[in-house]
C-alpha cells in the first residue's frame, strides 16, 4: 500500500471544498457545539478520509484539514499516516497534529506548532480546537466536517504527450477529475536553440538532437556537441594548417570551428609558391617543376619543399644527329636534361641532287633565275634548311637560304655571274 496515496500529504490549510477530487462525499457536518461521537469520525467507507474544520454555514473553505488512509486511521490508535499524527481516545478527544506530541486534557492543549492541531472532544461535548484557536466546544461558528473518497489521482509525466512536459510551476497537488487532464499537468516543452550552447560547442545536427527538451530548461548536454577542431586533413593542396598560437584569422579558431564541418577558410592558410631562385645552382639543385610552381609547407619555403637534384648532361641525352656538348653547363635547369641544353647538331652528311638553274637574265656577265634541286630523303634528321652559294675561283659567297621543304631559290636578275652555283644541306 502506498502510504501517501490520499490526495494531500500532511496538514492542509484553507482547502476549498469545491476543490476536493472527484468522488469525495460528505459523511459528517456539525457545529462545534454539537457533541461528537466516534461514529461521526469514522465513515467506514471509502479508501481515504478527511477530517477538517471551518467557519460559516455552509462551510466553503476548510481552515484546517488532513487526509489519511481510512482503514489505517480507523483501526489504529494513535497512528502516523500520510505525514499526520491521528488519534482517537475514548472519553478524551480525537483529532490530528502535525507534530507527534499531544496533550489530551481532554482536548489537545499542545502549544508547539499550534496551527497544525485539530481536536474534537469525545466525552459528550463537541469540538475543542481548530489550529491555534481552542476552547471552542460551545462554538456555533466553527463546524466539524468529515469526508471520504477514493485515492488521489496525481500528475505524472506519462500523461504529457510529445512536445509537453510536467508543469514546472502551478502543478496541482492532485487532479480533480477521475483522471488527470493534459492541461492540468502539462506545459509546452522547449526546443534546442543555439543560445543553449556555450563557447566551444555547437547545436547538434537535427537528426541527433531531441525534438523537445526533457525539462523546463534545455540542457547543453542534450542540445549541444563539442565544436570540431581544425586538423591538417582539412587543408587541400596549396594550403597548410594555421598556427595554434596566433589568433584568427591567421591562426586556427581556439574554440573550434563554427559548424560541424571545418572549412579551409577557418583552418588553413594559402601556401606561398616556391620562388624561382630558392634552389642554389651551385649545389646541383633545381626547382621541382610542377604546374603550377610547387607550394611551400610553411611560411618559410624549405629546400625540401621546392628543390630536387638537377640533371647532369650525358651522351644519352643526345639523339643520333647530335653530339654531347663538352662546353655545356654542369647542371641542367630541370631534373631531366634536354637535348638543347646538352647537345649540338652534327653537320649534315647528305647532299641534294639534280641541281638545275635556268637563267632568264640575257645580259652578259649577269644572271637571274630559278635554281632547283632534289632534297635528300625526308627522314634525314639533321637537315633544317638549304643554302645557295655562288663561286668564282677560290671565292664562295652565300646568296640565299630556304627552309627544309622548299626546293627552289630565285636568284635576282642583274646578279653578277659566277663560275659555279651550289646548294648545300645545313642545320642549326
Amino acid at each position: 500500500r502506498d502510504p501517501y496515496r490520499c490526495p494531500l500529504q500532511g496538514v492542509a490549510y484553507n482547502l476549498k471544498i469545491l476543490d476536493l477530487p472527484y468522488g469525495w462525499e460528505k459523511h459528517y457536518d456539525a457545529a462545534y457545539a454539537v457533541p461528537t461521537n466516534p461514529a461521526d469520525m469514522t465513515p467506514r467507507k471509502g479508501e481515504c478520509l478527511l477530517w477538517g474544520a471551518g467557519t460559516g454555514n455552509p462551510v466553503e473553505t476548510l481552515r484546517i484539514a488532513a487526509f489519511g488512509d481510512r482503514e489505517i486511521v480507523e483501526n489504529n490508535n494513535p497512528v502516523w499516516d500520510n505525514a499526520v499524527y491521528f488519534y482517537m481516545s475514548m472519553g478524551l478527544s480525537g483529532g490530528f497534529s502535525a507534530a507527534g506530541d499531544v496533550q489530551l486534557t481532554p482536548g489537545d492543549r499542545g502549544f508547539f506548532n499550534c496551527a497544525g492541531r485539530m481536536s474534537w472532544l469525545l466525552n459528550g461535548y463537541g469540538g475543542y480546537r481548530a489550529g491555534c484557536e481552542d476552547e471552542l466546544e460551545d462554538s456555533q461558528v466553527w463546524r466539524k466536517l468529515v469526508f471520504y473518497g477514493p485515492p488521489g489521482v496525481f500528475c505524472d509525466a506519462s500523461i504529457c504527450p510529445e512536445g509537453m512536459i510536467l508543469k514546472t510551476s502551478g502543478l496541482p497537488s492532485y487532479c480533480k477529475g477521475r483522471a488527470c487532464a493534459v492541461d492540468e499537468c502539462c506545459q509546452a516543452a522547449r526546443i534546442c536553440t543555439p543560445d543553449v550552447c556555450s563557447l566551444g560547442t555547437l547545436l547538434k545536427e537535427r537528426d541527433v538532437r531531441p525534438r523537445y527538451c526533457a525539462a523546463a530548461f534545455c540542457q547543453e548536454s542534450e542540445c549541444c556537441s563539442r565544436s570540431p577542431k581544425c586538423e591538417a586533413s582539412v587543408c587541400t593542396v596549396g594550403h597548410f594548417l594555421k598556427p595554434t598560437d596566433v589568433m584568427p584569422p591567421l591562426g586556427v579558431p581556439p574554440n573550434g570551428c563554427r559548424s560541424h564541418v571545418c572549412t579551409i577558410a577557418e583552418c588553413c592558410n594559402e601556401s606561398p609558391y616556391c620562388p624561382l631562385d630558392v634552389c642554389p645552382y651551385y649545389q646541383g639543385l633545381t626547382l621541382t617543376h610542377l604546374e603550377p610552381t610547387p607550394f611551400c609547407s610553411s611560411y618559410d619555403c624549405l629546400l625540401t619543399d621546392c628543390c630536387v637534384d638537377a640533371g647532369v648532361c650525358a651522351a644519352s641525352d643526345c639523339s643520333a644527329a647530335f653530339a654531347l656538348n663538352a662546353s655545356a653547363r654542369p647542371y641542367c635547369d630541370r631534373p631531366t636534361c634536354t637535348e638543347g641544353e646538352c647537345c649540338y647538331p652534327l653537320p649534315p652528311n647528305v647532299s641534294v641532287s639534280d641541281v638545275e638553274f635556268v637563267d632568264f637574265d640575257l645580259s652578259a656577265l649577269e644572271i637571274g633565275g630559278n635554281i632547283s634541286w632534289v632534297p635528300p630523303e625526308p627522314t634525314i634528321p639533321n637537315v633544317t634548311h638549304f643554302t645557295v652559294h655562288m663561286a668564282n675561283a677560290d671565292v664562295q659567297v652565300q646568296v640565299g637560304t630556304v627552309p627544309w621543304g622548299t626546293n627552289v631559290f630565285t636568284i635576282p636578275t642583274n646578279t653578277l655571274a659566277a663560275s659555279s652555283l651550289a646548294v648545300f644541306c645545313a642545320n642549326d
